[in-house]
């Protein structure tokens, strides 16, 4: 039979319940910190996409202007596919914050639960018998099968719109030489397709090596 924990002190159920409020406040202060990043994301992306469909509807009046009007989209879409990569490394490292501090509020519970000494609803012996390292148990092809799938669907928002901005480029710049080739839209997918497993890999490996330290500490 598994052996009773002991019980535990007041001082002790109030430095635990002192450590729970802190890491929930923790908790809700990235999740903003999370929302607040997709938000700026998503408000670059309307306004770099509108002034690059803007300057694409003037009409060059010299050469000289189309090449300033080239040499604008081209910076515009360097410069925001950069952004976008910055923007998923700092999701990505959110997203593991988030859940240390999720997981250390869920060892408190575990703690908390364990000194009631009677019967807890069904629903909690999953719970109490999760394994409290985060990945435990995963095999390898489960492994490799995330290296491809976004950590959340911020994510993947920003994998796929950063993937698609790069894809962009590459076809704007084939497109722009005098006799562009007739794959381009096949090397553009295949830019894409690159560049997503890229970006999934990176951010993925981010969230891991975060999420790798496991001692529960104010800040990053």
């Amino acid at each position: 039979m598994p052996r009773k924990p002991a019980s535990l002190s007041e001082q002790a159920l109030k430095i635990l319940m002192h450590e729970y409020d802190s890491l929930r406040d923790l908790y809700n202060q990235n999740e903003q910190r999370v929302q607040g990043l997709f938000n700026y994301y998503l408000t670059l992306m309307t306004a770099i996409f509108g002034a690059v469909l803007l300057i694409s509807q003037i009409v060059p009046a010299t050469g000289t202007d189309l090449l300033l009007q080239k040499l604008a989209l081209g910076v515009l879409l360097i410069f925001f596919a950069t952004i976008g990569s910055l923007h998923l490394s700092s999701l990505s490292t959110a997203s593991a914050h988030s859940v240390r501090y999720a997981q250390g509020m869920n060892e408190i519970r575990q703690v908390l639960f364990s000194q009631l000494g009677e019967a807890l609803p069904p629903i909690y012996k999953a719970f109490m018998a999760k394994p409290a390292i985060p990945g435990a148990g995963q095999n390898k092809g489960r492994f490799i099968l995330s290296l491809i799938i976004p950590v959340s669907p911020y994510q993947l928002f920003v994998t796929v719109v950063n993937s698609l901005t790069w894809a962009l480029v590459i076809l704007y710049v084939f497109m722009s030489t005098p006799n562009p080739p007739m794959a381009v839209l096949t090397r553009s997918a295949v830019g894409f397709v690159v560049l997503y497993l890229i970006y999934s890999i990176y951010a993925r490996v981010a969230y891991e090596l975060t999420l790798s330290r496991l001692n529960i500490r104010i800040g990053n």
